[in-house]
């Protein structure tokens, strides 16, 4: 089989035929479509029921609840195609053609790992959001994952979201590229950064590839201690990366860099969780591990937030309580 697209699906009752239909009216033949359902409470597990009966094609694999991570692993585990790529039950892709592109490119140059653009749509305004191909300076070349990691890091262009592209299954078997499970933020940021260190065979293309559909579900407003906790296990695992590629500079400042990025995840939630948490919040990194990301920070943005942090937080603290006042 050619092709596994799995699609990991929690209470999506709304959208779920959207995206399946996106799926299956690729023009790729010999595909799979694998809606794992996550425990999900709503009408989610019938409709892929349904949409399983109404097309062979589609294969329902229903799990308990323990989030995205463990779904895209259970769907990687059961695919049976040469190469996977994941959709999010929300999402569709740009055309009907578009996996095929991406699969011929893929067997024309052997590639483990393919990643195109995205265009997001606004679901409340019912519009698309411009957004602009990625400004990378070896497009659509056939580069290593560590050459890629160092073009990235250069050119501050960090698009980790595991939906952008196709997957060798091989090669994320392989190299043990899964997702983090029981972490359901900033998951893919690890996920993406293994699949780099192993070197594989990477392109990236400035073709739009899928369609990010936006919505309101006030994610800014849960911004949990757990989460902040999820961060924080998400930069020791990729600090860890280092000791296990026995990583030496350049490589290395590149690889700190990446995680600076999974970092400054950590110093926005600081500022929207309970103001009784934020010491926790602190405590979660050790402090040499921040300072050592404030000197190789993604961008000068990040290494000021990061040094606020570090050093100035009764200033940070004045700012995020005047803007949860009004």
């Amino acid at each position: 089989m050619k092709l596994s697209i799995i699609i990991p699906s929690y209470n999506v009752e709304k959208y779920l035929s959207r995206s399946v239909e996106s799926a299956l009216k690729q023009t790729i033949d010999d595909k799979e479509s694998l809606i794992v359902v996550d425990g999900a409470t709503d009408k989610t597990e019938e409709i892929a029921l349904n949409l399983a009966k109404q097309d062979e094609k589609v294969k329902v694999i229903v799990t308990e609840n323990k989030g995205v991570s463990n779904a895209r692993n259970v769907g990687l585990t059961e695919a049976q195609g040469e190469y996977v790529c994941f959709l999010d039950a929300d999402d569709y892709y740009e055309s009907e053609f578009i996996v095929e592109k991406f699969y011929n490119l893929c067997k024309q140059y052997n590639l483990d790992v393919i990643r195109g653009a995205y265009r997001i749509f606004n679901e409340e305004k019912g519009e698309f959001i411009e957004h602009n191909p990625p400004s990378f300076p070896k497009i659509n070349q056939v580069i290593s994952g560590q050459e890629f990691l160092k073009s990235s890091a250069i050119y501050r262009f960090n698009e980790v979201v595991p939906w952008l592209g196709l997957y060798k299954k091989e090669y994320l078997v392989k190299t043990n590229s899964l997702f983090p499970v029981g972490i359901s933020y900033e998951e893919d940021q690890l996920f993406f950064l293994n699949c780099l260190l192993n070197n594989g065979k990477f392109m990236q293309t400035d073709i739009y590839f899928y369609v990010y559909v936006k919505r309101d579900t006030g994610c800014t407003n849960n911004l949990t201690y757990k989460k902040a906790q999820d961060v924080a296990k998400i930069v020791e695992s990729e600090l860890n990366l280092i000791k296990k590629f026995s990583l030496k500079n350049p490589l290395k400042k590149y690889v700190l860099k990446y995680v600076s990025a999974s970092f400054y995840q950590l110093t926005s939630i600081y500022g929207r969780v309970d103001k009784s948490e934020r010491k926790k919040c602190v405590k979660l990194v050790k402090f040499s591990t921040r300072v050592k990301l404030m000197f190789n920070a993604y961008s000068k943005y990040i290494a000021k937030k990061i040094f606020l942090f570090n050093f100035c937080r009764i200033i940070l603290d004045k700012h995020y309580d005047k803007v949860k006042n009004g």
